[in-house]
Formats: structure tokens, sequence, C-alpha cells
């Protein structure tokens, strides 16, 4: 033990036995001295001194006690406001973690925050799936890592404006490393840290990939799936229930009986996008293509990004696009009759894969043209060119009966590769649309220029009109202009509107 804290424990006791020694002495003087008035005076004062440093001691032993008994229970009180704010802030968070999951799981945006060095700090769920990474090859990684060299080179002028302190929005067609485009609105918003400096910014990506586009990212593995199966990597319906729990298959269920009766409720909204004409043709032209939101009780709309997947899943685009080619036959036919719908116009409809598999489709828009009385010619329903290769036969047949009432067909798509000039030999089309990923890059990209140079020619051998997906500025409609392509669709043409506001 320690040689000081053992005299500090034994100083007391040393105290108490010095008095009592003295006042031993003091009786054995009074006793052995026959009352000597010098020693008694003495050994008095000696023993009076004594007391009087034993209660001095005694005294601040109390006073430091009472100090220490005051500090204890303060550190007490402290303890229990510590235990009750502690309460309070479980109950808080177990308030915000239903929101917190919302943000990281559920929120349907791609959020992510990002420092001064470019470095991710956090993301969600919704953002981490639209990169193809794991979490820990995104947080603490540089956007350039992450988003790749082409993406992070692009929004250089975005980072100097977000990085000056201001908010910036836009815009934009990305194409990931994967090939896979996505149609984004995308916003930067600057945040300053606990001492008001600028501490990063809030990356907000929200997916406006329209169904047309997102028909392009099915892959041919997909596409050989049968009728009503899901599209994407996870196979057929029925390959999802083997893998699923009870529970998650009754919320399976749930989930499309809810669409089954938003499909039947009319709680879609059918919009649009203007397909303009680049060469001189009739001014009374005035083309569309048909797309869909999904519209809540707060009349708040949703792209097809977040619904889409989900009526491929359990089977229900046949249900879908059978209500979609209803309501613009409904709209085509009050409208005609006016003069509001010039001659010449037509509403481009997409139709998915496992639509064209049904063979009655053809008959049922058969039916709806005699009942509403409308001109065949102002549908043209668009085929998308990897169904029709994968399902060659029933496109051949599913377009002869179209064409067969005056309606017109268009491959989308078209030119990614050569089995798409393969499929003019066998299926008669009225347009070709050149694809999207094409026009992005003929300002960069002399094969695509030229593979764009190819469809453009071969669409003007057999008598077909183009149309340039994905136009995005005015440099590109300049440069298809040159070429001689007929028609471009795009932001940089339009935006999507409702289709009941077509002037």
């Amino acid at each position: 033990m320690d040689s000081r804290r053992v005299f500090r424990v034994a100083k007391p006791y040393v105290a108490a036995v010095a008095v009592i020694t003295l006042m031993v002495f003091l009786v054995a003087t009074i006793l052995l001295t026959q009352l000597n008035l010098e020693w008694m005076i003495f050994l008095t004062g000696v023993l009076t001194a004594s007391i009087l440093a034993l209660t001095s001691r005694a005294t601040r032993a109390e006073w430091s006690s009472l100090r220490k008994t005051a500090r204890l229970s303060a550190l007490q009180e402290k303890h229990k406001q510590e235990l009750r704010l502690r309460e309070r802030a479980e109950a808080t968070l177990a308030k915000i973690l239903p929101r917190l999951k919302f943000v990281d799981e559920l929120l349907p945006v791609m959020l992510a925050c990002v420092d001064l060095d470019t470095r991710f700090q956090y993301h969600n769920l919704a953002f981490r799936e639209w990169v193809g990474l794991k979490a820990d090859q995104i947080n603490g990684q540089t956007m350039k890592d992450v988003l790749g060299r082409k993406i992070f080179g692009d929004l250089a002028p975005v980072l100097q404006s977000v990085l000056a302190g201001s908010v910036v929005s836009q815009q934009r067609t990305r194409t990931m490393r994967n090939g896979t485009v996505y149609r984004l609105l995308e916003q930067y918003v600057p945040y300053r840290g606990n001492n008001g400096e600028l501490a990063g910014f809030y990356m907000l990506n929200r997916d406006i990939t329209e169904r047309s586009d997102l028909a392009g990212q099915v892959t041919a593995a997909a596409a050989g799936s049968s009728a009503g199966a899901t599209p994407d990597a996870r196979g057929t319906e029925r390959d999802v229930y083997v893998d699923s729990s009870p529970e998650e298959i009754a919320g399976s269920k749930d989930a499309a009986r809810q669409m089954v009766a938003a499909i039947e409720r009319n709680d879609f909204k059918l919009f649009c996008q203007r397909i303009e004409p680049l060469a001189a043709e009739r001014p009374g032209a005035r083309h569309h293509e048909v797309l869909i939101r999904l519209v809540d009780e707060e009349e708040n709309t949703s792209s097809p990004g977040a619904f889409f997947p989900l009526v491929e899943k359990y089977g229900l685009m046949p249900k879908l696009d059978r209500w979609v080619v209803e309501q613009a036959v409904k709209w085509a036919s009050f409208r005609a009759p006016t003069g509001e719908q010039p001659e010449q116009s037509m509403l481009f409809i997409n139709l998915a894969s496992a639509t064209i598999a049904e063979p009655d489709f053809p008959g049922f828009v058969g039916h709806l043209l005699k009942e509403h009385r409308l001109d065949a010619g102002a549908l043209c329903f668009e085929i998308f060119t990897p169904d029709a290769t994968h399902h060659h036969d029933q496109i051949v047949l599913l377009a002869d009966r179209l064409r067969t009432y005056g309606c017109r067909i268009a491959l989308s798509g078209f030119g990614r590769d050569q089995a798409s000039f393969e499929l003019l030999k066998d299926i008669k089309v009225d347009f070709l649309k050149i694809d999207g990923s094409l026009v992005l890059r003929i300002h960069r990209d002399p094969l695509d220029m030229a593979r764009l140079k190819s469809v453009h020619r071969v669409a003007r051998i057999i008598g077909v009109k183009t149309v340039a997906e994905l136009v995005e500025d005015q440099a590109t409609i300049t440069v298809l202009r040159k070429l001689g392509v007929d028609y471009a669709q795009g932001f940089g043409i339009s935006q999507p509107g409702p289709l009941s506001e077509i002037a």
C-alpha cells in the first residue's frame, strides 16, 4: 500500500492516541508529583492544544464529509436526469427509427451525402442499388471511383456550383457502368456544419425513366422467359415463391391485388411526350408517345420507375397495357369529331412482351376501334426490338393483324446489333425508333454515329420513317437534322405532360 495513503488513514488515530497519552501523562503527573503546579499548567496547555487541534481536524473532516455528501447527492440527481434524458432519447429514437428506415430502405429517391473531398459519407438503399455496389464500396470512396470517370467529369460544373453554396437541379440521362440507362431528376443541395461552414452536399436523384426506356433494360435472358414471368434477373413468378417465406408470399399477393385494384379504379393517368418532326412535314401532324403515371390519394404522381417493375413482377402488364390502349382510344375518339385531332397525328403506345404473347390482343384492339369509331391510323404500337427478336413468330403475327385494322407499327430501341436489321425481313413496320444509347453518344463515339447512319440509310431503302430517342439538346437536334432523321423525341424536344392537356 502507498505510504501516503497509509499516513492519511492512520493520521486521525495517531492524533487521538497522542491526546490520550497526554491525558495519561497529566494524570500521572498529578499523582506522582504531588500536584506540581508548573507541570500541571504545562501538561494542561499541551492537552488543551491537542484537543483543539483534534477538534479542528474533526470539524474539517465533517465539512469535507458534508461537501462530499452534497456532491454525491448532486451526482445522483444528475444521474437521474441523465436516465430521464436517456429514456426520452430512446422514446424519440423509437419514433424516428421508422422514418430513418423509410429514408434508408424505402425512400424511392436515391440519397447520398458527400463531403468537400467528394467522398461519400452516407447513402441509402436506393442509391446503392442504382450504382450496383456494396455499402463498403461506396462510403468513404470518391465520387469518381463510385460513379465512374465519365459521370464524374460531366458533374464538374455542378460540383463547382454546389461547393460554392448554390443549389443545382437538372435532368440528365445517365449510362451506368453496366450499360443501364437512367433518366434522372438530379438535385445537389449544399449543407453546413455546426460551425456554419460549408461541409459538403446532398445528392438526391429521382428516377424518371419512362416505360419505353425501362423496356430497353430487359436482357435477352429475361426476354426468353414465359408470358407473365418476371422480366428481371429473378426468373419466373414461381421461382420467386419457391424462395420466399409464407409471410413474403402473402405480402406479394397483397401487392398484386393492390395493383389490380389501382388499374380497376383508374388510379393511373396517361401522360405523353411530343415526337417532333425534324424535316419538312405536314404542319398538322402532332405525334406523341403515350406514357403512364400512378396517381395517389393526394394527387401525387409516380413515374414508371416506381411501379413498373412491380407490375411486371406479378404478370400484370397485359392488364395494364389494355387499360392504356382503351384510355388512349377513348381520348383520341373524343377529340377526332371536333377536328382537334389532326389527320396525320398518331399516338405511339408501347407493348410489353407479355402482352405480345396474348393471341387475343389484336382482337381487343379491333373491338375498341370499332366501338369508338376511331381511325386505326391514329394508333402506332411500339415493340421493343429485343422483344421482337426473342418472340419473332408472335411479333410477326401480331404486327400483321394490327396492320390489317390499319394500325401502324414501330420498332423501338433499334440499331443495337445486327439482329435488329434481320427483323425487317419478316416484320413490316412504319417507324424505326433509333436506340437512345446511340443518340446520346453520337458526338463522341464515331462507331455509334456510324450505326445511327446505317439505321437511317436502311430506313430510307425500305421506305420507313426514323425517330431518334433520348434527344437531349439542340446540338443533337442539329446533327440529326443534317443526317436526315425524320423525328426526334426526348427532353431536348419536350417534357412529358398529361395527355389531356395537349393543345
